[in-house]
């Protein structure tokens, strides 16, 4: 994800990533949830994505990375915690830009 500056093809990386992680919860009720919300943020995932490459802001990958470790240690309250905070950067991200999702 970090080797590329196409929106479209990080955003495919991103859907993999955090779809992926989805699947380690026992539940299909949280996939189909996860999935469906994806499917209609695509729009501010696309503008705040952009937002952060044409500022140089790394935290999305920061926020990936740390992602990662948490699945890799099964440390399910930090991988919670991880993605409340890249989710309410991204918010951040998109009120600044004017398109906050409520």
């Amino acid at each position: 994800m970090e080797s590329t500056a196409d929106v479209e093809r990080l955003l495919a990386h991103d859907r993999e990533l955090h779809l992926s992680a989805s699947n380690q919860a026992p539940t299909t009720v949280l996939t189909e949830l996860v999935l469906n919300l994806w499917n209609h943020t695509q729009q501010y995932r696309q503008a705040v994505t952009r937002l952060f490459l044409t500022q140089g802001d790394r935290s999305l990958h920061f926020d990936h990375h740390l992602i990662v470790g948490a699945l890799q240690l099964a440390d399910s309250d930090e991988a919670v915690q991880v993605l409340a905070q890249h989710s309410h950067r991204n918010h951040l991200g998109l009120a600044r830009r004017g398109e906050v999702v409520d």
